[in-house]
């Protein structure tokens, strides 16, 4: 199931109880360009997730606890990805090799 009707995409982010992105949920999806926030809820992120939504501005991640990464959820893409102040070292940590695209946002 890939999500890039706009109103999919809404319904599913807003859903501030859902704890995991299925894998390939935005595949492929470069239609998808605004800035994405992903629920502090959220503890892990499927497989591929993100995997080629070129035209992303950004990821957004609302929790202090860096959810666990399926195989390739950010490859094709080369956005930022906005993590809470305090919490850039334990992304950094967590996210090793996307330590490069890690900011700090004040909350």
């Amino acid at each position: 199931l890939h999500l890039c009707d706009r109103r999919q995409r809404q319904m599913c982010i807003r859903d501030r109880t859902q704890t995991e992105l299925a894998s390939g949920i935005f595949r492929d999806c470069i239609s998808l360009t605004s800035l994405m926030e992903i629920p502090a809820v959220v503890s892990s992120i499927g497989m591929r997730a993100f995997m080629n939504c070129s035209s992303l501005e950004g990821i957004k991640m609302l929790g202090s606890v860096p959810p666990s990464l399926g195989y390739g959820v950010f490859e094709g893409t080369t956005c930022p990805i906005y993590v809470p102040s305090g919490a850039v070292q334990t992304y950094k940590s967590a996210w090793n090799s996307l330590q490069s695209r890690i900011i700090g946002y004040n909350e």
